[in-house]
């Protein structure tokens, strides 16, 4: 009789005690992160990108997280994250967008760059061969123009893991936080104007190398890496001197990362090469040390290398008519003149 007394206590207990609790809803978390939103601004850059990719990085181990997010809306991108603390990297565009720069070593942080496309074999093998000092053997055209923004130690926490009392709909999930990012071009402009002195006794434009430029850009690091390239292009756009039409300035802006400075000086020295062909069809080398030649200012969207200079062409006898394609010499580029009024 005791004992069933003890059952039948301990049974209404237990009762009582189950009465009392209330069982928690099943809920899920889709994937055990957090979404973030970037709102970037690139208002100080004066672009107006088709859209933006982005690039997380681990902040203890350096590690890229995942696959590259790419974003049709330059001016937002949403993006999960588990539990941790990262490192955020953006530039404009797509990677195939811009087709001169190649994205290298993407899996780590610290090594994770930006370099020109590049080739080692000069179209302009006479201009190569004329050079009386050693310079890069790696040759490009020029960079297209690239801006970056580094967002560094974004935390997310467990609180911050999205739970939900009944399955979202595929696509749903909540923000959890709203980050700024103001990106800046880290691509700079070389601006190049050589006033030329007898510029009718050249039969066309000068072929011409800017050598000891910066290869490439440290993404993560927010810096140039030591290593350079040579610029090839033909300086071709010429204006005549409207006091004296037999001298003339030729021109040329190209995007680049620019050179590399140490100190208040140059790590490399830039060098400028030009080879003139004359209307007697002989050619005339030029060949400059930039290194007290270049004026850098900042124009409030990016670093302007600003490179003034004036060559002497020797007075030759020749057809100083110009002919169309160059004549029959294909080592003769075409000018592209900027008109000005000669005085009569």
């Amino acid at each position: 009789m005791r004992k069933r007394m003890i059952y039948i206590i301990s049974a209404f207990i237990l009762t009582l005690v189950m009465q009392s609790c209330q069982m928690d809803p099943l809920y899920y978390a889709t994937d055990e992160k957090a979404y973030v939103r970037l709102n970037v601004d690139w208002n100080k850059t004066e672009l107006n990108p088709n859209g933006l990719t982005l690039y997380v990085f681990d902040s203890y181990t350096g590690s890229k997280v995942n696959g590259t997010r790419i974003s049709s809306n330059p001016r937002q991108i949403d993006f999960a994250l588990g539990v941790g603390k990262y490192n955020v990297v953006i530039h404009n565009d797509t990677e195939y967008e811009l087709e001169n720069i190649n994205f290298e070593n993407i899996n780590r942080f610290s090594t994770f760059k930006a370099a020109v496309e590049t080739t080692t074999e000069s179209k302009y093998k006479s201009l190569a061969s004329k050079a009386t000092t050693s310079f890069s053997t790696r040759y490009t055209t020029e960079s297209d123009i690239l801006a970056t923004a580094i967002v560094k130690e974004i935390e997310i926490f467990p609180t911050e893991i999205e739970y939900y009392p009944d399955k979202p709909e595929a696509g749903q999930y909540e923000i959890v936080r709203e980050i700024d990012a103001t990106p800046k071009r880290v691509t700079e402009i070389v601006d190049i104007q050589v006033y030329v002195k007898n510029i009718t006794s050249a039969a066309g434009a000068p072929r011409t190398h800017l050598s000891n430029m910066a290869a490439s850009y440290m993404m993560g690091l927010d810096r140039k890496e030591d290593d350079v390239v040579t610029h090839e292009f033909v300086l071709n756009n010429r204006q005549i001197d409207p006091e004296n039409s037999a001298n003339g300035t030729i021109r040329k802006e190209l995007v680049s990362f620019g050179p590399l400075f140490l100190g208040s000086g140059f790590r490399h020295i830039p060098m400028l090469k030009m080879n003139f062909v004359l209307v007697n069809e002989e050619e005339h080398y030029v060949e400059v040390d930039l290194s007290k030649e270049i004026t850098t200012v900042f124009d409030g969207v990016q670093n302007v290398h600003i490179i003034r200079l004036e060559v002497e062409l020797p007075v030759v006898e020749g057809d100083h008519e110009e002919k169309p394609q160059g004549g029959f010499n294909p080592d003769i580029e075409e000018w592209e003149n900027i008109e000005v009024d000669l005085p009569i």
